[in-house]
């Protein structure tokens, strides 16, 4: 896998071809006018650290999701704390009212 770096000739058309793509999606103006719920740990999800950096965040996402008990937790509260562990993510083209709403979405 190659990674090119932002800024470069390549990483600027891709960008602009991902957000000319994405922005015109028909499902984005309902993704915005989405209403997610609150911010809650609850329902047997777990409470992870807070993390800083995007690798301890994933490292801490993932282990938490192998200990769930998939079978004794609440469906209905996975939307609150998907709300909670999502990092905010704006990609090249969503509108910034996305951000926090990917995970969830």
């Amino acid at each position: 896998m190659t990674a090119v770096a932002p800024g470069t000739p390549v990483q600027q058309e891709y960008d602009q071809a991902f957000a000319s793509g994405l922005g015109g999606e028909p499902g984005m103006v309902a993704a915005t006018a989405l209403r997610i719920p609150p911010p809650v740990v609850s329902g047997g999800w777990p409470a992870l650290p807070v993390a800083v950096a995007p690798e301890g965040w994933a490292v801490s996402f993932t282990r938490g999701l192998l200990d769930v008990d998939y079978g004794r937790v609440s469906r209905a509260a996975l939307g609150s704390w998907l709300v909670l562990e999502e990092a905010q993510v704006l990609l090249p083209g969503d509108p910034a009212s996305l951000a926090n709403k990917v995970l969830y979405i």
